[in-house]
Parts: C-alpha cells; sequence; structure tokens
C-alpha cells in the first residue's frame, strides 16, 4: 500500500498587501511557508511515498532567495518522499531562478511534452505543462498509460466540457482525458476542493489551495491523502483541513437594528454562529434596510470589530 500527498496552488511568496498591512501580509507569507513545511513534515510522519505538487507553488517570479532555500531544504531533508512537481501558470518557469540551481535529487520536474515516472511496483505517474498544445486532440493522443498499471495523471488548468475549438490555454477538455486508463486525475489551478468521476475507470480531484489568501478563497482548505494499492489496482482518497487560518464570507441582515450597538451584537453573533475566531478573516456582506435614524456610515461598526479578527471587512 502506497500512500500519496496531493497538494497544489500554495502561491509561496504572494504580495497579499491589497488587504493586508505590510506586517499582516509579511506574517502571512510566512505562515503560507510555514504551511508547506508543516506538509513535508506530515508526509514524513505518514510516511508518505510521495508528494504531488500540481502547480502554482509560487507566486510569479516574486519568490525570495530564502523561500526557494527553506523549500529545497525541506524536501532534501527526506530523500525517502519523492515530490514531483508541476509547474503552474503563476510560476512557469520558476526553477530557472538562479537561486534553484541545486535542486534537490527528490525533486522531479515535468515538460511541456509527457513526462513519465515510475513510483514502486505499476504505478506510473504522468504530466506534462500547461501550453497551447492542449487545443490540440494530437497532444492527447501521446498520453497512452497501459491498462495492466495504476495510473496518475498531474495537470494544472481548467477542466471543461466544452468542444468548442478555440479554449483557452488554461483549458483542459474532459472528453480528452477519458478512456485512457487514468485511475486518478490529480489537478491544480482551482482554489477550492473538488472532485468528480473521469470517466467508468477514474477520477479527478481538485484538492483546492493549502491555504486562503483573501476574502475570495472561503470553505476549508487542505490537501488530499491518497491509498494505493497496485496489486490490488484500488485507491482511496480522504481531504484533510489543513489551513493555518480560514476564510469567511457571511451574510448579515441588518434591518431590525435600530443603533450601531445592536448592528455590532448581530455580526459578532452571526460570526460567533459560523465558528469564525480571532485567527480568521471574515467578509460581512450585510443585507436588509437601514432604520431611519441611522447614518449608513459604518465606521464605528468596522472600528468596534476589526481588532477581534485577523482581517474583517464590511461589504454590501
Amino acid at each position: 500500500m502506497l500512500k500519496i500527498i496531493h497538494c497544489a496552488d500554495l502561491h509561496l511568496d504572494s504580495g497579499m498587501e491589497t488587504r493586508l498591512s505590510p506586517d499582516r501580509a509579511a506574517l502571512r507569507r510566512s505562515e503560507l511557508l510555514a504551511s508547506f513545511l508543516r506538509l513535508v513534515e506530515f508526509a514524513a510522519a505518514e510516511k508518505a511515498a510521495a508528494v504531488l505538487l500540481c502547480g502554482d507553488l509560487f507566486d510569479r517570479e516574486r519568490v525570495s532567495p530564502s523561500t526557494a532555500a527553506a523549500f529545497c531544504a525541506a524536501i532534501r531533508r527526506h530523500p525517502q518522499i519523492l515530490f514531483f512537481c508541476l509547474e503552474g501558470n503563476h510560476d512557469r518557469g520558476v526553477f530557472s531562478l538562479p537561486w534553484f540551481e541545486d535542486l534537490p535529487d527528490n525533486l522531479l520536474l515535468f515538460e511541456e511534452d509527457w513526462t513519465v515516472y515510475t513510483l514502486g511496483k505499476g504505478l506510473r505517474i504522468f504530466g506534462a505543462l500547461q501550453s497551447s498544445r492542449f487545443a490540440s486532440g494530437d497532444f492527447w493522443d501521446l498520453l497512452t498509460p497501459d491498462p495492466a498499471d495504476m495510473n496518475l495523471v498531474l495537470l494544472h488548468g481548467t477542466l471543461t466540457t466544452s468542444a468548442h475549438p478555440d479554449l483557452s490555454r488554461d483549458e483542459i477538455p474532459l472528453s480528452r482525458l477519458q478512456g485512457r486508463n487514468i485511475d486518478y486525475l490529480a489537478m491544480g489551478h482551482i482554489h477550492t476542493p473538488k472532485s468528480g468521476v473521469l470517466d467508468s475507470r477514474g477520477s479527478f480531484c481538485y484538492p483546492g489551495c493549502l491555504e486562503p489568501r483573501g476574502f475570495d478563497e472561503p470553505g476549508p482548505h487542505g490537501f488530499v491523502v491518497l491509498l494505493i494499492d497496485p496489486d490490488m489496482h484500488s485507491l482511496s482518497r480522504r481531504f484533510v483541513p489543513f489551513a493555518r487560518r480560514r476564510a469567511f464570507r457571511i451574510r448579515t441582515d441588518i434591518s431590525g437594528c435600530s443603533s450601531v450597538p445592536e448592528i455590532i451584537d448581530q455580526i459578532r453573533r452571526n460570526l460567533e454562529r459560523e465558528n469564525c475566531g480571532p485567527e480568521d478573516m471574515a467578509d460581512v456582506i450585510l443585507a436588509g434596510s437601514l432604520q431611519p435614524q441611522l447614518t449608513g456610515d459604518m465606521a464605528p461598526v468596522l472600528s468596534a470589530l476589526r481588532h477581534d479578527y485577523f482581517l474583517l471587512r464590511l461589504t454590501d
């Protein structure tokens, strides 16, 4: 039985200064890196054979030498684990940066052409970098897994059922992958966990991003653990919540509130009901109509609440 971890879209060294102060943004960047380092230690403790990194591990060319060094050191510290790393649309070419000259031996990369690795007996791992060739039927015809093997395919993009000939660069026609002896399609690019049936044999899965970076990424965040038995041709998976912080979008009806303190209490009740804590990020969407005696100035409300949470925003 092989244990494999599937994660994607870490976006290490993201700027994150649109909503956060420079100090808070720096803290959040350090937390993203810390979550990746925790994931590596989790993989080691669970005796995982491999980690699948399905794109956008870094956020464009902004990756710093210190983050690169920490990333490589963590992987190098566990040579018994193979890290299969697929570049995404945000970090394409990142490993050509000078601080990635000495990559760990157990970090395995992919090319635009189909790259194939073997893990143990009867388990094959395929992958290809996102490119304009995704629109070509000939490209997908070069993907020919053996039906006798357990076959995992790594891709970064948006799966689509559209048959339109003018698909965008990141769109991947689901039909091109069906009937190709794929047991598990390990995806990256969508930041919310999502999975489904690929065909009569296999399934696809987006693990979502490891950590939320803003209000537009609410819900659970973590990674997927696969248990694979190539001899029995069996595969199971489970999602592991892992984020340091959570992001919430919470609608609050303030129609019945006759004063600012009542609005504050109503928001607090809603946040508590959703289990939003002081370490979390909350986008509070105000709904309903204001009482005539209220001016609509929500600055006092925000001032009363903002220090109770890592990040809070009021919108209407």
